[in-house]
């Protein structure tokens, strides 16, 4: 978009001369809808910029800006075919200590729906028994992120980001607990998939563990779920964090002064 004057790639080289004094140049770039949002992780991006450049005549030095913006894109979870439904999981461990078994750590987890937006508490329903000899520490439910980075060669490198945790206490063994709508909060974080972008994939995961004592084994229940930026209809949410605006264009002002 030229701004001021003539394009000289299209030969015209008409000069055009800013007096000193101040120059003000308004410009709006309309953002495709299928931009990814803007991401960062170790070995990659997804980054914006918007470049300025006064060409001037071939004996001065052209004057040259970059400016980096950021893009938050929609994941509408209204459009999402599983966003609503239900999801759990069981999942039983046998506890051993060299050649003697005791009694199973036996455990189910499960969530209402799988579509939220930051803001948004997610309520956690959970049994656990612990028919083992052993004392469960503490049982814990913890938000996380999986980013998939996919080189030219397509290999694939993984990456797990903590991103949210609540925990309950000890529970002997012959003991249980129930975990009844405790709820984890959704911190602001990109949404699910970064879709429009072909080489970084995001996840986001739920996992229920029972820190079982004097064992590297824990009891692990995994849950996937998506984070969106537009909630599910008919649902009452806690309000949003901010910066979740629709990308509508790129405003701004080009300032230019002259002394």
């Amino acid at each position: 978009m030229n701004l001021i004057g003539h394009n000289r790639k299209h030969g015209d080289c008409e000069d055009v001369t800013l007096h000193a004094g101040d120059h003000y140049y308004p410009f709006e770039f309309v953002l495709p809808p299928t931009l990814p949002s803007s991401f960062e992780v170790n070995h990659g991006s997804v980054r914006y910029f918007v470049k300025i450049k006064i060409d001037r005549p071939s004996w001065h030095k052209d004057y040259k800006l970059t400016t980096p913006f950021t893009v938050l894109s929609h994941l509408d979870l209204n459009f999402e075919e599983n966003a609503m439904q239900p999801n759990q999981m069981n999942e039983s461990k046998m506890i051993c200590c060299l050649c003697c078994a005791t009694g199973p750590v036996t455990a189910q987890f499960r969530i209402e729906r799988r579509g939220y937006v930051p803001g948004e508490g997610v309520r956690i329903f959970a049994e656990i028994r612990n028919d083992s000899d052993r004392p469960i520490l503490k049982s814990k439910v913890k938000l996380y992120q999986k980013t998939t980075l996919i080189s030219s060669g397509g290999h694939k490198n993984r990456r797990t980001t903590d991103l949210a945790k609540i925990e309950r206490g000890r529970i002997e063994g012959g003991g249980s607990d129930q975990w009844t709508g405790e709820t984890l909060v959704i911190p602001p974080c990109p949404p699910s998939f970064l879709r429009g972008c072909s080489i970084i994939d995001i996840d986001h995961w739920l996992t229920f563990t029972a820190d079982i004592e004097d064992t590297p084994f824990d009891l692990d229940l995994e849950l996937p779920v998506i984070i969106g930026t537009i909630p599910l209809r008919n649902l009452y949410t806690v309000p949003q964090y901010g910066g979740f605006a629709p990308p509508i264009g790129f405003q701004g002002l080009y300032d230019v002064k002259f002394r």
